[in-house]
């Protein structure tokens, strides 16, 4: 433990490189983990084992750090990977919260949250020092996905039993507020102007919108085939959801509140990660086992690459 301990503080200290390498990250839930991929030639540059049942992966703003939960709950860990040595270079148990499933890193890079499903509850992790630091106890039968806003001010939590999400105040450490949104919310993203947020709903196959001054439900959309996932572009005009059953991404007009269109992407998309810039949008295919590289300007798969068996968690570093 002191040694990686040691280890990561010695990683954690040195200068950022001037250029981070670029990469796109995968967990493929198959393989037990994750791996990284050349954005230009689709080559898989190297691979890390990971423990338990990996699901998602989050990453720093610097590139250098990465990040999985055990979501099978044996060994119960975060793992942190660093993506220079491609090695796992710490395990933080999480006991005594179990099953920790969804991930965010703050802005700065310094704090890592993640919901610990079984337990009901979301746990702030100091990444320097490898510590749970917070944790903020949810009244609701499960914390699945979670989002940060823009400013690391909210933190959204869904739980898809008890239909709704909880919106958290991190400076407080309070719930702000609990918003019954509809059976089965999933995915949830916030705008990048921090004034709305996207809730999937799964069971009730529709989008909620939610208004982040009043903290109140603007509207309820119809959304078909299964949504999943959820991201907004940087011009914050277009809200893209995963349809699982129908293969497809959605691509929803933020300001007319409707969808414009629908691109087949592959067998199941679930994950979706996109460049900084907005032009290119990368979704995981779970049951195609592979990642379908989208051109957003052309709105367009212009390529596909196989990733290994169930892929979910996404992330790009450039």
């Amino acid at each position: 433990m002191i040694r990686a301990l040691m280890s990561l503080l010695t990683i954690l200290t040195m200068a950022a490189p001037a250029v981070a390498a670029s990469r796109i990250l995968v967990i493929s839930r198959d393989d037990k983990a994750l791996k990284s991929f050349d954005p230009q030639t689709y080559e898989e540059q190297f691979a890390v084992k990971l423990p338990g049942d990996p699901h998602e992966v989050a990453v720093t703003p610097d590139g250098r750090l990465a990040f999985s939960c055990d979501f099978e709950g044996h060994d119960n860990t975060i793992s942190i990977i660093d993506l220079g040595t491609q090695s796992r270079v710490a395990g933080v148990k999480l006991n005594p919260y179990f099953k920790p499933h969804a991930l965010a890193v703050n802005r700065d890079g310094t704090k890592l949250y993640a919901t610990a499903e079984a337990s009901r509850v979301v746990v702030e992790l100091d990444i320097a020092a490898q510590k749970v630091v917070r944790t903020f106890k949810l009244t609701v039968d499960a914390a699945h996905m979670l989002t940060l806003s823009p400013d690391d001010k909210w933190l959204l939590v869904t739980s898809q039993w008890d239909n709704n999400v909880t919106i958290i105040d991190l400076e407080k450490g309070t719930t702000r507020k609990m918003l019954a949104t509809g059976s089965g919310p999933e995915g949830v993203t916030v705008t990048p102007d921090g004034k709305e947020a996207w809730v999937v709903n799964r069971v009730w196959q529709t989008l909620v919108v939610i208004d982040m001054t009043t903290m109140k439900k603007l509207q309820s959309m119809t959304m078909e085939h299964n949504p999943m996932r959820a991201i907004v572009t940087p011009d914050n005009s277009t809200v893209i959801v995963t349809s699982a059953l129908s293969d497809e991404i959605a691509f929803v007009d933020r300001a007319q509140r409707k969808i414009v269109q629908r691109v087949k992407t592959g067998d199941f998309p679930v994950g979706m990660a996109m460049t900084k810039d907005g032009g290119t949008l990368y979704v995981t295919n779970l049951n195609g086992g592979d990642v379908a590289v989208v051109d957003l300007k052309e709105r367009k798969v212009v390529n596909r690459f196989a990733v290994g068996g169930q892929p979910e968690g996404i992330a790009v570093v450039e």
